[in-house]
């Protein structure tokens, strides 16, 4: 080493530490056939000044170093003070294909990334030189990931919330292996089985899924998902054969385990006896379901739901003779789910069947009672059931002294809507007609008790009663 206290000696003390045998300076031992410099000249190549006029203190170097970071240069090897850290460094540097080291000096001690790529004699990192924060973050960020990842394939309920975010995306395969591998580690896990169930129902497998929501009802019986999800598959099911028992059945025993206020459970109630003839009956369910505004069954159960529910709504409403209601709800059924096809042939039948019933009234007034027969009777080739045009087609056939035709019509729609005064009056007036007065005599009765004190239906059963008793004398 040339001269007593080199400029930079001090300053690479605090990045090296002396190496055991050095000399007191703790200056880093000169290679082999590495000639010696003149410090000023090697450390201000620009000056001309002596060593005393620009010796700097390390606090000052650190200091200037740090206002104006310098881009990392590509680093070869040279001779001076620092040529054995040069050396390494850029030995470093040609076996990482990397510049983040630059040359330390007393100039420029601008060190980037880990220095314990500087090693000893002994080949041993120096435990003084930690790794910079940034590396530490990044090291713990990748120790943080994999462990997020390991932990998601061993943590049932990750697997249950991966499977989840599959099944939003109807992707019910990946959906099912998740919920396979969350019911492996956790068997008695009734959430696993009832959303395992969920992914069946989206694939098809009706049959397993029952299984599924079944076994989940064992391991916790009052699991109210797994009860409602069990009930909608049945009822799903029944409807699709179009088992209408079996559908209002299983809504019967939804309601009585305690969904009286499920509006699809009542509305597929009133579908299956709206589908079984009991048109009454299917309006008395839906008038004392639970109300709710058609806005709030849209967020709360979805648009599918609701659009179900208008739709038979507006079934209910046709067959109880309220057209321009039932044409409203099946409008707003189609506006919801758009897509189904059902809906759809139900906004076209209601609008047929309103039509006919319009038309056919208006030909009725003007006496024209044959076609409005016929215009009936179009209406009723989209709703065969309905017990308004069935009531005014018998109309007209009394009026073409059709008597036979019209009780028959009468007795039809009463068959469906037994409180249709309207039908029962003019069956009754038919019996009259035709002199059956023992069936005219039993619709009489019937209506007083609908309509007490009505003086008209009160004169036609006193005649009836009167001309029955005198058939009795005859005979």
């Amino acid at each position: 080493m040339v001269g007593k206290n080199p400029a930079c000696c001090g300053l690479l003390l605090l990045v090296l530490p002396p190496a055991p045998g050095s000399s007191p300076t703790g200056s880093i031992p000169r290679r082999k056939g590495v000639p010696s410099f003149t410090p000023a000249k090697a450390l201000h190549p620009h000056s001309g000044s002596r060593l005393s006029k620009t010796r700097e203190s390390a606090s000052q170097i650190v200091l200037r170093s740090s206002r104006k970071p310098v881009s990392p240069p590509v680093l070869t090897p040279g001779s001076g003070l620092s040529g054995e850290l040069e050396s390494m460094v850029f030995d470093f540097q040609k076996a990482k294909e990397s510049n983040n080291l630059v040359r330390a000096s007393s100039g420029n001690v601008m060190v980037y990334s880990n220095l314990g790529n500087i090693r000893g004699s002994q080949g041993s990192m120096n435990s003084s030189l930690k790794p910079p924060a940034c590396e530490t973050k990044k090291t713990n960020a990748g120790h943080g990931k994999e462990s997020n990842t390991a932990r998601k394939r061993t943590d049932p309920e990750e697997l249950k919330k991966n499977g989840n975010e599959e099944y939003i995306k109807g992707r019910f395969a990946e959906a099912l292996d998740f919920y396979n591998r969350a019911i492996a580690l956790n068997p008695e896990k009734a959430s696993y089985r009832s959303n395992k169930a969920a992914a069946l129902v989206g694939l098809g497998r009706l049959l397993e899924a029952v299984g599924e929501y079944k076994e989940a009802l064992r391991i916790n019986p009052s699991y109210s998902r797994a009860h409602h999800r069990l009930a909608a598959l049945y009822l799903s099911e029944a409807r699709k054969r179009r088992d209408w028992q079996t559908m209002l059945r299983e809504c019967e025993s939804a309601i009585s385990m305690g969904a009286h206020s499920s509006p699809k459970v009542f509305c597929s109630k009133s579908e299956a006896l709206l589908k079984l003839g009991k048109h009454a009956d299917a309006d008395s369910v839906m008038s004392n379901a639970t109300k709710f505004d058609t806005d709030e069954v849209t967020s709360f159960f979805g648009a599918i739901t609701n659009g179900y529910l208008l739709m038979v709504q507006a079934q209910i409403h046709m067959a109880s003779g309220r057209f321009n209601e039932a044409i409203a709800a099946s409008q707003r059924a189609a506006e919801l789910d758009r897509s189904n096809q059902e809906i759809s042939t139900i906004v076209r039948r209601t609008r047929a069947v309103a039509a006919a019933r319009n038309r056919g009234n208006e030909l009725f007034k003007a006496s024209k009672y044959a076609e409005a027969c016929m215009t009936y009777r179009e209406g009723l080739d989209n709703d065969p059931q309905n017990a308004v045009l069935l009531c005014n087609r018998a109309a007209c056939h009394s009026k073409l002294g059709q008597w036979e035709k019209a009780v028959d019509e009468c007795s039809t729609a009463l068959g469906l809507r037994p409180s249709y005064t309207k039908a029962r009056i003019r069956r009754a007036d038919c019996y009259v007609k035709l002199e059956k007065w023992e069936e005219a005599v039993k619709d009489y009765e019937i209506l007083i008790r609908e309509l007490p004190g009505n003086g008209d239906l009160m004169k036609g059963l006193s005649e009836a009663k009167s001309r029955l008793y005198r058939n009795h004398l005859g005979s």
